[in-house]
């Protein structure tokens, strides 16, 4: 994509960014759903997450954990502060990846997206979609750690016995 004033090396640096960015988000979001498959009580409640984007997997996991009786409350905690920092990250994936790009008159790109009360415009630089790769990233980590710990309390041992899978992360806070 070409956009006047800025310099066309410039763009293809900030359209790789974006593009691990977009990377990243998806497998969060696969992430996502493979922990909804494993708090899910029924098969059918399994097949239902097919399809479903971040937010709506993010919500049958809230529900899902509800209804299982293996989870503890500190686990119950921990799910719903991962789950609302996915929704924060997300929503800054979507300012970058939903935007419109404009260079400002100094050559500076900014992202623009349209909100009730005017526009939203956030920097596009390699530097702050990094900042949300590495978000997304710490988001997936900790939603995998959490995922197998539930599932290590689901099933005692299923996590536990595979070489390399050691849980030596602190425990959730009470």
């Amino acid at each position: 994509m070409h956009i006047e004033g800025v310099d066309e090396q410039d763009n293809t640096v900030i359209e790789a960014a974006l593009g691990r960015l977009v990377y990243r988000a998806a497998m969060l979001e696969a992430t996502i759903e493979v922990t909804g498959y494993g708090l899910a009580g029924e098969e059918s409640e399994a097949v239902a997450l097919k399809g479903l984007t971040v937010g709506r997997l993010a919500d049958k996991c809230r529900i899902y954990a509800r209804d299982a009786p293996y989870l503890n409350a500190p686990m119950r905690k921990a799910l719903t502060a991962i789950l609302d920092d996915v929704k924060a990250a997300m929503d800054l994936r979507n300012s970058y990846v939903h935007a419109a790009w404009s260079a400002q008159q100094d050559g500076s790109l900014v992202a623009l997206n349209s909100k009730p009360a005017g526009y939203r415009m956030s920097a596009l630089t390699v530097s702050s979609l990094n900042e949300v790769i590495v978000q997304l990233d710490s988001i997936a980590d900790r939603m995998h750690l959490w995922t197998l710990r539930a599932m290590e309390l689901k099933q005692p041992g299923v996590i536990s016995r595979l070489p390399g899978m050691e849980d030596t992360a602190p425990p959730y806070p009470e």
